[in-house]
């Protein structure tokens, strides 16, 4: 939520819907769901880039077809969120296990 230019994410499996804090009791807090905190700070104007590992179909159950999907509908108009697929041609070249999340360079 302190992101003020930029957040890159790559992973080889994205959950869009992942509560980012567990709730001392009760039911999780919608407003810290990925997808939800996504939203507000691209609302804001930070710039929101995504790579998410196309899968081999049949091999695993991913589904980064679903995630872009997701994250692009609940984006709307907004031009500030940015979610790419590993190109299917070369996919055997990319490493499957990578996890990066870099926050205005500094987290």
């Amino acid at each position: 939520m302190k992101a003020k230019k930029y957040v890159y994410i790559t992973d080889w499996w994205i959950s869009s819907q992942i509560y980012l804090f567990r709730p001392d009791k009760g039911k999780p807090d919608d407003r810290y769901r990925l997808d939800n905190v996504l939203k507000v700070i691209a609302n804001n104007g930070v710039n929101v880039n995504i790579i998410v590992y196309r899968e081999i179909a049949g091999t695993l159950c991913v589904n980064s077809e679903f995630v872009k999907k997701w994250i692009e509908d609940m984006n709307g108009q907004n031009s500030n969120i940015t979610v790419i697929r590993h190109p299917r041609y070369i996919v055997h070249f990319w490493s499957h296990h990578e996890k990066m999340c870099l926050i205005d360079g500094k987290y």
